[in-house]
């Protein structure tokens, strides 16, 4: 049950990290980077790290004891949840 608050928990926080910082245009960093940089930031360093929380919580459920299947269940997370904040900003703040 614990694990999954916390993938519950990491998916809230990635979506609405994704949400926020596409709301408040990247925290400033919009106006400051080029626009390959704030996407990378913004999309790349976000889904990298929670891959890595959701293979790390991942890896503790019974029924995702190895590691490629913990793999390919943090990719396919990340995804939704990458999928959902974006789709979410999207909807509400506009392209």
């Amino acid at each position: 049950m614990k694990s999954l608050a916390l993938l519950i928990l990491i998916a809230a926080a990635h979506a609405g990290f994704l949400f926020g910082s596409y709301g408040t245009g990247m925290f400033g960093f919009a106006r400051a980077f080029p626009y390959m940089v704030v996407i990378a930031l913004w999309i790349g360093a976000s889904s990298a790290l929670a891959g890595v929380a959701y293979f790390k919580v991942g890896t503790r459920l019974p029924w995702l004891s190895s590691s490629a299947r913990g793999i390919s269940f943090a990719l396919a997370a990340t995804l939704v949840s990458l999928y959902a904040g974006v789709f979410l900003a999207f909807n509400t703040f506009g392209t």
